[in-house]
């Protein structure tokens, strides 16, 4: 190992991790010093480079780097230049490609005699090579990461030039790629790579030595690191700039020639060695609008256009009426009222304003996080051992948040319907049911899906971009998985909306819920017997599954050198028969309600204080408990491991359901007062849309970042109150425009004749406010679940 990480430091090596333009370098005992770099010349080579001035001489070493000054020295013998360039060059494809680059570094050569004084024609040469990734400082504590000047890449356009050959073109655009040192594959463009073959270097970090609070390691503990296959990647990266008539495959070959040139035998031999992967190419002119791109744009401009008219003509007709007539369903200036409202009554779970807003929270907070995976940072030492930290599994171990939103839909779904059956004689009018439910979630959630598909690629650029691109390409390719809720089950290794996975297990739950509903009502036996047996099945089925794919628990990436996250994710994490069972929980709590609506169900303090023990330990330990578990070389124990995987869930919906159950009855205290604080009514309103959209405001912050920012506590939870302000404020656009005015066509379009067999009422009550239930609403604005109101229109 010691070994494989002095390759890393060898002259060679560091050549490449800053350019990959490199020679070999063979130092004499007679050496000079390049100023600003601390890389040795040997004695009479290149020295008259530097000019004759020391201000020259300071100005050369600061643009030019020091791997680049060995390339010039190699193009320097004319005898020489030929071989080299033919080695460079070997398999690259595109003439033009291979001519613009000798052009370019002959000019180089030209222009280092007298760096204070080139020709304007020459300048470009000097800008395509500033633009190149230099050594990072920092190395020991994880800035691997030389990303060069990307908008000076990509905005470069050279007009024309003089080219030595009568073939090459004359002028090109500055190209700009994202390079870093991966293993080698049979797949060698694969954007997804395999891991290192070593295993990582047992031992914490804690004995390393802090730097102004941040860590830095020993050179044996960062290759580990490197190594180590677990969050972050933490590869040596490096940005370039070429002439864009080099594509992705033209650049990587002539990385790859150079790079094995010096350090390894070429072609590699095979699987485990490492070589310069190509990942990203970026060239600066943005392609223009679409067909799709101006029918959204077209879209969102007629909507906005309808809410300003109505809006204005609402206003007008209302003003200084007593009794004014029926207002726009895009008015302003009714929905504004309508989502302002924190009017309940006798019959609200107030206490779900609060769950459901701190849930969509908390999302957002591990969704701060997430984020971080896509874009290298400084100190990536911190953010790779960031498992240390007992705080921390907050984070990591988030996605219990969305169990809470299965809880939730599941009680709303099983309280609602169970009274409407109740109202009704047992009868259900199943295909309004579902109905009603599609139109109620699918307006706002088919706007956002088509913004992602054609207009998101033109909000920013940078080195990481290419993330949003390839997003609303899958976007493109895949909405029809989205509309049609099985983006869980198809093509579900290009997720489009990758959080919305959780609203087609939502919505499937929800198709079979009257499978389980109906029998409850007509038989209650009968029906407690199957959900319970179904219950049952459900708390299996992950510890099948993750038995089966031999995988980690939860969200652990402990399987070095194998894919058991992707694995995770795509067959068990987002997949139904392994969600349900706190959807399961949801509906047991929500016919509990039902059978004790209007009753005081009496429980002794000392009772009530146990449960409220039982219920706050339980979920510590499911959310805390397997911090040891997160270290990447922790061997997770089989037996605890698929225990956690089929209970911990089950047990966190227990304790939300409990926490719940307790605030409707009144033993909530001052816990119910909080999650009932009138607060949460308006901001619940707004949770769906803020859901959907986050994690995209999120990524189109973070990527557009064009240099490493340095990681804290701090600057995260100083990212994340930005990300809910922004969230919720794009939410309140998307609600007020299309949400909200949708769902009063959707009642207008029942009422006139399309709600028969679900029962009749008002379009607006009398407090004009809108009927909302599910998830992220109640069935009223005011947070109220009463009597008259449908199961049908559950929302998430």
């Amino acid at each position: 190992m010691k070994a494989q990480f002095s390759r890393i430091f060898s002259p060679a090596l560091l050549l490449f991790l800053v350019g990959v333009w490199s020679g070999s370098v063979n130092c004499s005992a007679d050496q000079h010093i390049i100023p600003g770099y601390g890389l040795p010349l040997q004695e009479g080579v290149g020295m008259e480079i530097f000019g004759n001035s020391m201000s020259e001489g300071i100005l050369r070493s600061l643009l030019v780097p020091s791997y680049m000054e060995t390339v010039l020295d190699l193009l320097g013998d004319d005898k020489q230049r030929d071989v080299w360039i033919k080695k460079w060059s070997d398999n690259v494809k595109s003439s033009a490609c291979v001519g613009q680059v000798t052009d370019w570094v002959d000019t180089l050569r030209k222009i280092a005699t007298n760096i204070t004084n080139i020709p304007d024609g020459d300048v470009w040469a000097l800008q395509l090579m500033d633009a190149w990734g230099k050594w990072p400082e920092g190395f020991l504590s994880g800035h691997v990461n030389a990303m060069g000047d990307f908008d000076e890449c990509v905005d470069l356009n050279v007009g024309k030039y003089e080219a030595s050959d009568p073939q090459t073109p004359t002028s090109f655009a500055g190209i700009y790629c994202n390079t870093y040192l991966a293993p080698y594959t049979d797949a060698r463009f694969s954007k997804y790579w395999d891991t290192f073959p070593q295993k990582p270097t047992p031992g914490p970090t804690s004995s390393s030595t802090s730097i102004g609070g941040r860590k830095a390691v020993s050179p044996e503990k960062l290759w580990s690191l490197i190594n180590m296959a677990y969050g972050i990647k933490l590869f040596p990266s490096v940005g370039v700039c070429f002439p864009n008539s080099c594509d992705q495959g033209d650049i990587e070959q002539i990385l790859m020639n150079i790079f094995y040139s010096v350090l390894y035998d070429y072609p590699p031999t095979g699987n485990g060695t490492i070589w310069p992967a190509v990942e990203f190419c970026y060239v600066g002119k943005r392609p223009d609008f679409d067909a799709g791109d101006i029918s959204v744009i077209a879209l969102l401009g007629a909507i906005t256009g309808l809410v300003v008219l109505s809006s204005v003509v609402d206003i007008w007709l209302n003003r200084g009426v007593e009794k004014p007539p029926k207002r726009g369903d895009f008015s302003l200036y009714t929905n504004v009222p309508r989502w302002l409202s924190t009017r309940a009554t006798a019959d609200d779970l107030g206490c779900l304003h609060g769950i459901r807003f701190l849930s969509t929270a908390w999302v957002i907070l591990g969704h701060t996080w997430f984020v971080v995976v896509y874009v290298p940072y400084w100190n990536l030492v911190d953010v790779k051992m960031l498992q240390e930290k007992l705080s921390m599994m907050t984070i990591f171990n988030c996605t219990v948040s969305v169990d809470t939103f299965f809880v939730l839909s599941g009680l709303l779904v099983a309280y609602n319907v169970l009274k409407m059956l109740a109202k009704t004689k047992g009868k259900l009018n199943i295909p309004m049911f579902y109905i009603h439910r599609y139109l109620r979630l699918t307006p706002v959630y088919a706007a956002i899906v088509g913004v992602m598909a054609t207009l998101v690629p033109y909000a920013g650029r940078g080195p990481y971009w290419f993330i949003m691109e390839r997003w609303s390409e899958i976007c493109e390719d895949n909405w029809w998985t989205n509309m049609l809720y099985v983006n869980n089950f198809v093509n579900t290794s290009w997720l489009c909306q990758g959080e919305a996975w959780y609203l087609a297990d939502d919505m499937q739950f929800y198709i079979i819920s009257p499978l389980f509903l109906l029998p409850l009502y007509h038989w209650e036996m009968i029906g407690v017997i199957i959900l319970a047996i179904f219950t049952v099945l459900s708390t299996i089925s992950p510890i099948l599954l993750v038995h089966y794919y031999d995988t980690a628990p939860t969200t652990i990436g402990t399987k070095v050198g194998t894919e058991s996250v992707d694995i995770w994710y795509k067959d068990i994490y987002i997949k139904p028969y392994a969600r349900i069972q706190t959807y399961f929980v949801g509906m047991w709590l929500g016919y509990i309600l039902f059978k004790t609506k209007g009753k005081r169900v009496k429980l002794p303090y000392p009772i009530v204080a146990l449960f409220w023990a039982i219920s706050t330990v339980t979920a510590l330990a499911v959310l805390y408990g397997i911090q040891d578990w997160f270290d990447p070389l922790a061997e997770i124990p089989k037996a605890p491991g698929l225990m956690y995987a089929g209970f911990s869930r089950f047990a966190w919906g227990i304790s939300v359901a409990w926490i719940i159950f307790a605030c409707v009855k009144g033993y909530g205290g001052l816990v119910n007062d909080f999650l009932s604080w009138k607060v949460f009514m308006p901001l619940g309103r707004l949770c769906y849309c803020a859901y959907l959209i986050s994690l995209h405001l999120q990524m189109i912050l973070h990527v557009s970042f064009k240099q490493p920012m340095a990681y804290s506590e701090y600057s995260m939870l100083n990212f994340f109150f930005a990300h809910m302000v922004m969230s919720f404020l794009v939410g309140f656009f998307f609600t007020l425009t299309i949400e909200t005015p949708f769902m009063q066509l959707e009642k207008i379009l029942f009422e006139g004749g399309g709600r028969r067999g679900v029962e009749q009422r008002p379009a607006v009550s009398q407090s004009g406010k809108d009927a909302r239930e599910g998830i992220f609403y109640n069935s009223k604005p005011g947070g109220v679940i009463v009597a008259e109101e449908k199961s049908d229109s559950t929302k998430n």
